[in-house]
């Protein structure tokens, strides 16, 4: 093993190797809006429970926006 010692400072060097495109929801089948809008929303009482009272109302209205049809 390296002999680094515990205060050394670190460099870290990330490539980005692919990424998706997000779907628009409404091209997504029922279950997977719910399923994915559940998480959204388990994520928003996370950041709730922790007084990150932005980012769980980010959470929220993205959850909202996996659960709701636009009729325009």
């Amino acid at each position: 093993e390296p002999d680094i010692p515990a205060w050394a400072p670190l460099l870290y060097q990330l490539q980005l190797l692919d990424f998706r495109e997000k779907p628009d929801p409404l091209s997504l089948p029922i279950p997977d809006r719910i399923r994915i809008g559940n998480q959204k929303r388990e994520r928003g009482n996370f950041y709730f429970q922790r007084e990150e009272y932005s980012m769980a109302a980010q959470a929220y209205c993205m959850a909202l926006d996996m659960l709701t049809t636009r009729t325009y």
